[in-house]
């Protein structure tokens, strides 16, 4: 059974000038029951955003909607010549799983007003669980064959959940940015949530940091995924960098030390 769903959050500042802010969730789609929503916007090594797009294609997700909004960026995607919504709404019927994929930066009030929307419109079918991937950058990436992933939570029955996944429970520290606010807000509704944090390159795209999210996600979620081509990816990529770094060296000039 198919439904729409739009919901936009407005605000006007008026001080000589006048400012309209606003975000717009607008899916048209089935609306499941108990589903889970697996969400992310760009983030370090782009580890999160690979891992979800990975999924969006593996399972044959179907596109059913879309968030906009005047905070974004005036950004489109193309694909084959048709423009799109850079942050769009996928479904998977059988497996019941939702994906929300962001493919530009946000600003931190558009981050805001775009995780009340979303959680607006999850919170009508009750999700099982609402995973949010992401990464953490480390300088010594080069060197780690496996990167490691680190487990967040916002109930302690999500805890029961993420007890036979891969990964490390994290035990202190801080989460910024939209696995932050997703977690806060979805604690709020009741809403079991979990973010899966995977070491990867600061700057470079990280397919093998999303392999590591993946496994995560398919023991979480019980749904083969499978990520060979991604392992192809990584494996180039390292081949790469450590090919330029190798270059790097034999031209760059050794600089005497400075002695005070």
């Amino acid at each position: 059974m198919g439904s729409e769903f739009s919901l936009t959050f407005n605000l006007s500042i008026t001080r000589n000038f006048l400012i309209e802010l606003s975000v717009e969730l607008r899916v048209r789609g089935p609306e499941l029951k108990e589903p889970v929503l697996i969400a992310a916007l760009p983030g370090a090594g782009l580890a999160g955003l690979i891992a979800v797009d990975h999924i969006v294609r593996t399972l044959q997700m179907v596109e059913i909607g879309f968030a906009d909004s005047t905070m974004f960026p005036p950004i489109v995607g193309i694909e084959k010549g048709k423009a799109y919504h850079p942050i769009r709404v996928f479904v998977n019927e059988k497996e019941k799983i939702y994906a929300i994929k962001g493919e530009i930066p946000i600003p931190g009030m558009g981050i805001v007003h775009l995780t009340s929307s979303v959680m607006d419109w999850i919170d009508r079918m009750r999700p099982k669980l609402v995973i949010l991937p992401d990464g953490v950058g480390v300088h010594n990436r080069l060197d780690i064959e496996k990167p490691r992933v680190f487990k967040a939570f916002n109930m302690e029955n999500v805890a029961k959940l993420l007890e036979n996944v891969v990964g490390e429970v994290l035990e202190h520290g801080y989460i910024s940015g939209f696995p932050a606010i997703m977690l806060r807000e979805a604690e709020r509704r009741g809403i079991p949530a979990a973010t899966l944090i995977v070491q990867c390159f600061p700057t470079y795209p990280d397919p093998g940091a999303a392999v590591s999210l993946l496994e995560a996600i398919s023991q979480l979620i019980g749904v083969k995924i499978e990520v060979s081509t991604l392992e192809e990816k990584s494996e180039q990529l390292r081949m790469k960098l450590r090919e330029l770094m190798d270059k790097t060296a034999k031209v760059t000039p050794i600089l005497p030390g400075y002695v005070g």
